[in-house]
């Protein structure tokens, strides 16, 4: 990098550029001069040149020294090596890996907890992945933290190795120095004006079609090579490289038997990072003149760069033996032997090159880098800080050093010199991602995750940062984004273990557990010695397979970790729940007993111990632990409600409420508490204050399915059917499939006797499970309500047919069966519903009406008296009981059960004109006429009643009334 007296400097290397393509012009002349007089010019311009050349290049030197001047920076090889890691899922050499000892930093608690079991009536409540700092929910059991051993995940938690193609094209470098080991003033660093470079070229192409009159045949076809060679390097300044590449062809045609065509043409091949046919061409090179230092040193670089690295070696080594003060070429070796390796003699030859120029930065940065590999940390730091000294403005001194601070642990340094590195070259998207590492590592994740997203942007497809940017959005918990990173990864590289790892914690965090288990099937399977610990991963396989309630290979993956692990509570533990959902409560207690004997303070495994063995009705024993528990713990509210909850159940409202208050005073705001207590004042009918509490508890979860329905069904209890139709309608909306809702919806519309919005949401539910006895016997009251008796008979029958002992559906099916006058199939359905329900009167009055209507006088009778003992003041007993005394001609009863009915409806019409004709069988015309008249005053246009005293008065021979109620039905009648 140019400093202080830059401007000098560069003026200079313009000037001797120019220089050189003058002098290249003035040799082609020479060939050409057509007298000794243009000859003699030729030559002393060559020689003036000559001198320029000379006096410009010390003076340079001179500046250079001044500036500190450096050769080029260690470099990548080519922008290929920049990325010769990525589609091996890793971005740093795996050397350094094993250096690092730097674990995945996820949270102690990355395998989370399995969800706490509750009893039957919430048993399909999801499990939390519960992290280390929040508490356990009171009704959920958490387990003890899990120890994520992680020691072997090294293929990706550190940074990227102390490698050259971390390092980036540091400023004024060309590809071509791809060590930065080439002189500081190499052919692709000279940039000389393009106008005064296209006016040689035309010179040298006049020369070329001159024909020489002077030289011999010889001399004239080297002349030819020469200008051939010197054009084309002129194309190449002007990067008209098919123009180059056909004068490096022609000059190769005039003279094959000379090697420097050969090599000029596999410079430019290199330079277009054509390695192969550069190869083809050095080889030729070599074959003609096995004595060309720079064809060795080139070959080697193509070797270098094509990873080929021993035949790199050799090649430095031939290198040496022609030039054996040849600084770069024992830097580069070094280079080679570096990643062979073989430290010991990258460090010889650092150590060389040192000693043949003590001033060179990047042999004591490639002696650093050995002396890291080697772990000598002191030695590492001294060179490394000494090629700082020597080029304080240039990157790699502060790259490599900032990467070894980070080896060291000290993530402050290293975040310093990584900076000074990223200020003076900032495109580099290696040293982003490293200084990311450093900030990940200091808890600074905003910083890291802004570092890693640089170096993505910079380089796309650096599945490195992704995975350490991912790292930290696990440790800030978005795993939506973590996700997403880490699914980049493994679709850049299907076989990175750790990315499968991690995504698998990521989809666990969101609750996708079948993802969890497909990602660590990958892990578990692989043969990585990179794999997490085998025990860590069943271990988490088994909590998802245990969060899909698919509990058999749970199980199956938790016994495999304590057959790995005989003393493993946790895994104890968790298996012991695990048999617990699959009813197995004896191996469960089984299990639990290991985990407290292994674990004595171990507060879950007492809470669900107690829930097994209520389970197993040892209600004292369960009692026991859940005391247990909350001795250990007696700030946690999870014990109170665990043991509150067996009292519940056990129908001790009173000791369960106490509980549930206590749990509440350490937690108020905790929904299941709330729940659970609304459950026992709902036990102690007191609906007003489970509704409070439910409402509370879906102000913090207002979406919980079971707490909307819940709280609708207390509505409906309260008769608050409006309120319930609300909640109704919520829990319709979270679960539009769920046949049982709108059945219920429809019984809160039956209730207040909105009979057709009830008969839509019955048709509903049946819609969706057309054979629910339930649904079907709703319907069929509800048809028998609106009168459709036989829709009321199908339904009513469909219902028995599914569900046998059901004695509503005979009662209501034997009133349709009365309404219909099928009064034998009434007495039937009647009969059987009082078998079932004796005590209903009811079903015994509507049998009787039965009896009375198919003839069967004194079975009716029988009714009645049974029904009049309950509904002493029911008119309709009285009126019946009449009929049917009138009926077997007990007038008297029949007359006296009339009276009663009047006396108790006494403007029934029906009663009373029945009463009329008992007075009439009893020969009492003149009350008779009383009752008649007395109906009249209700229905004064009543052409029958008229009729009918007409008649008592013709018995009691008043013709002159009887005439005139005659007359009087006979209008009535015709107006009618």
């Amino acid at each position: 990098m140019l400093v202080d007296n830059d401007k000098q400097i560069e003026h200079l290397r313009e000037r001797i550029a120019q220089a050189y393509e003058i002098l290249a012009t003035n040799e082609q002349a020479v060939l050409y001069a057509s007298s000794a007089e243009e000859l003699d010019n030729y030559e002393a311009r060559l020689l003036s040149t000559r001198m320029r050349i000379k006096e410009w290049s010390e003076e340079l030197a001179d500046l250079v020294k001044q500036n500190q001047p450096l050769a080029e920076p260690t470099l990548p090889e080519t922008a290929e090596e920049d990325t010769q890691y990525e589609t091996a899922g890793t971005a740093f050499n795996l050397r350094d890996l094993a250096k690092t000892g730097l674990l995945p930093n996820l949270a102690d608690n990355d395998l989370p907890e399995l969800p706490e079991f509750i009893f039957p009536e919430d048993d399909t409540a999801p499990a939390p992945a519960i992290s280390s700092e929040t508490k356990p929910s009171p009704v959920e059991m958490e387990a003890p933290e899990v120890n994520e051993s992680l020691q072997e995940l090294q293929d990706m938690s550190s940074l990227t190795a102390l490698d050259e193609h971390t390092f980036g094209n540091v400023d004024g470098a060309e590809v071509l120095t791809d060590f930065g080991m080439d002189p500081p003033l190499s052919d692709e660093e000279i940039t000389p004006n393009p106008t005064e470079t296209k006016h040689n070229i035309r010179i040298l192409t006049e020369h070329l079609e001159q024909q020489p009159t002077r030289k011999s045949a010889e001399t004239v076809r080297m002349g030819k090579v020469t200008a051939y060679l010197n054009r084309a390097q002129m194309y190449i300044r002007l990067t008209d490289y098919s123009s180059a590449f056909s004068d490096l062809n022609r000059a190769i045609d005039v003279m094959p038997e000379r090697s420097n065509g050969y090599l000029e043409r596999a410079k430019l091949y290199f330079q277009l990072k054509d390695y192969r046919r550069a190869l083809d061409d050095l080889n030729k090179t070599i074959e003609l003149d096995a004595n060309i230092a720079e064809a060795f040193y080139k070959r080697g670089r193509c070797y270098f760069i094509l990873k080929e690295y021993r035949k790199a070696v050799e090649d430095y080594t031939r290198t040496i033996e022609l030039s054996p003060k040849d600084v770069y070429s024992y830097n580069n070796r070094s280079k080679a032997y570096l990643y062979l390796n073989d430290d010991k003699n990258a460090i010889a030859d650092a150590s060389k090159a040192i000693e043949l120029n003590p001033n060179d930065p990047y042999s004591y940065n490639n002696r650093g880098k050995a002396y890291f590999y080697l772990e000598d940390y002191r030695n590492a730091m001294t060179d490394l800080t000494r090629a700082i000294e020597l080029a304080p403005h240039e990157a790699y001194g502060y790259n490599n050093r900032g990467r070894a601070f980070f080896y060291l642990n000290d993530y402050h340094n290293a975040i310093r010199d990584l900076t000074h590195s990223i200020d003076i070259v900032s495109d580099d998207a290696d040293t982003f991602a490293n200084r990311g590492m450093a900030y990940l590592n200091i808890g600074n994740h905003q910083s890291a995750i802004a570092d890693f997203t640089q170096a993505i942007k910079l380089q796309p497809r650096n599945i490195y940062a992704y995975f350490n940017r991912a790292r930290c959005y696990m440790d800030m918990g978005e795993y939506s984004k973590a996700l997403e990173d880490l699914s980049f990864v493994i679709e850049s590289n299907p076989h990175n273990v750790q990315a499968y790892y991690y995504r698998a914690h990521a989809s666990f965090k969101l609750k996708e557990y079948w993802d969890t288990v497909v990602d660590m099937n990958f892990v578990i399977q692989s043969s990585s010695p990179n794999a997490p610990n085998l025990s860590d991963n069943l271990l988490m396989r088994g909590t998802a397979y245990y969060n899909l309630q698919d509990y058999e290979h749970a199980l199956g993956d938790f016994t495999r970790v304590i057959e790995l692990d005989p003393i493993d509570s946790n895994a104890y533990y968790r298996r012991a729940r695990t048999s617990f959902y699959l009813k197995d409560y004896s191996r469960a207690l089984q299990d639990f007993n290991k985990a407290i004997t292994l674990n004595p303070n171990d507060v879950y495994a007492y809470n669900n111990r107690a829930k097994t063995s209520f389970m197993l009705e040892e209600f004292i024993s369960a009692i026991t632990d859940a005391t247990t528990a909350i001795e250990l713990r007696p700030d946690d509210p999870f014990g109170y409600n665990n043991r509150g909850y067996m009292y519940l159940q056990n129908q001790d409202y009173p000791t369960a409420l106490a509980d549930f208050n206590r749990a509440l005073r350490l937690n108020p705001k905790d929904p299941e508490v709330l729940s659970n207590r609304a459950m026992v004042l709902q036990r102690l009918n007191k609906l007003e204050d489970s509704v409070s509490d439910l409402t509370n508890a879906l102000e913090i979860d207002p979406n919980n399915y079971d707490l909307i329905l819940r709280r609708a069904r207390i509505y409906m209890q309260l008769k608050q059917f409006d309120n319930a139709h609300l909640d109704l309608n919520k829990v319709i909306k979270l679960k539009p499939k769920e046949a049982e809702l709108y059945s219920l919806r429809g019984s809160a519309y039956y209730k207040p006797q909105d009979m057709v919005r009830a008969l839509s949401d019955f048709n509903k539910a049946l819609e969706l499970n057309p054979n629910d006895p339930d649904t079907l016997y709703n319907r069929g009251v509800c048809y028998f309500r609106l009168s459709s008796f036989q829709e009321a008979v199908k339904d009513l029958s469909q219902s028995l047919a599914l569900k046998i002992i059901n004695s509503a559906a005979y009662k209501y099916r034997g009133k349709a069966f009365l309404s219909l006058e099928n009064y034998r199939a009434s007495i039937t359905d009647l009969t059987r519903a009082l078998e079932l329900e004796p005590q209903d009167s009811e079903i015994v009055i509507s049998r009787g009406i039965a009896y009375l209507h198919n003839g069967d006088y004194d079975s009716a009778i029988a009714d009645f008296d049974q029904a009049v003992k309950e509904y002493a003041n029911d008119p309709q007993i009285y009126f019946n009981r009449s009929k049917a005394y009138a009926s077997v001609f007990e007038l008297g009863k029949a007359l006296q059960d009339i009276d009663k009915a009047i006396e108790l409806e006494p403007n029934s019409l029906p009663a009373l004109m029945a009463k009329a004709q008992i007075c009439i069988q009893l020969g009492r015309f003149s009350e008779a006429v009383q009752v008649y008249s007395q109906v009249l005053k209700l229905d004064p246009e009543n052409a029958d009643v008229y009729e009918g005293r007409a008649l008592c008065y013709e018995k009691l021979r008043d013709k002159k009334s009887a005439q005139r109620d005659v007359a009087l039905a006979k209008k009535f009648r015709k107006g009618k």
